[in-house]
């Protein structure tokens, strides 16, 4: 299985596109328990598929660890665990996500959300 960060293969524009992808995640979560629906237009590409099977989370509710980012040119994908607390029924869940680096900086083209069993 490919590592997330590879040690060999690093150099300065892979270490800024992982901070730039990290900060586009963060920038998401803060999105959501805000509701700031103009912060999507520049975390998402225009034609982004969102599959989100939960339902909305509760503002300050959604916190995000572990993300592990692959790198491969210009496209990326990161799967990123999200745990909820305030929430009665699935609490944890992955975010996985596709990327691509586009004109204005790296973009979320998909997300699809994994629910844990907890």
């Amino acid at each position: 299985m490919k590592q997330a960060f590879e040690p060999g293969n690093v150099n300065i524009q892979s270490l800024s596109d992982r901070f730039e992808i990290s900060n586009l995640l963060l920038d998401l979560a803060a999105a959501i328990d805000t509701d700031d629906k103009a912060a999507l237009n520049h975390i998402f590409t225009a034609n982004a598929i969102v599959k989100d099977p939960l339902p909305q989370i509760t503002r300050g509710q959604h916190q995000i660890s572990n993300a592990n980012i692959h790198i491969d040119g210009d496209t990326a994908s990161a799967k990123t665990l999200c745990h909820c607390p305030g929430r009665p029924t699935v609490k944890y869940f992955y975010y996985v996500d596709s990327l691509q680096r586009t004109d204005q900086g790296w973009r979320i083209t998909k997300r699809v959300n994994l629910s844990l069993a907890r």
